[in-house]
């Protein structure tokens, strides 16, 4: 699994911030929705340990518990793209605030001063 922040170039370069796995599964948050999912912390970890878990909606992003093989697996979808990775690593995401939010910022300032 990887969380990769960049800067997408096109007519309007924006700072993106994606999720993906290495078999070429990858859903692209934006930073509002990125913001809103840390925000969400409480919820997330509610949703990983509880027996009978609900999906939870932020924003686009549709987080859900699911079994794979009898295990417990996370599925992030958004539009008609998703990546499923294991409770852990979800909660380890949650980790990367900080570090996500200064990355966002680094790349934002050098993406206007490159124009």
């Amino acid at each position: 699994k990887f969380l990769d922040i960049g800067i997408a170039a096109g007519p309007m370069s924006q700072v993106e911030i994606a999720i993906g796995d290495t078999r070429g599964n990858r859903i692209v948050l934006p930073h509002a929705t990125w913001m809103a999912f840390v925000e969400k912390r409480a919820d997330i970890q509610q949703l990983v340990r509880s027996s009978t878990p609900s999906p939870l909606m932020i924003q686009d992003l549709v987080i859900e518990l699911v079994k794979i093989r009898d295990v417990d697996n996370v599925k992030l979808s958004l539009c008609d793209k998703c990546v499923y990775m294991k409770p852990s690593t979800i909660l380890f995401m949650l980790k990367l605030e900080q570090c996500v939010e200064h990355a966002f910022l680094f790349m934002s300032i050098y993406k206007y001063c490159k124009r």
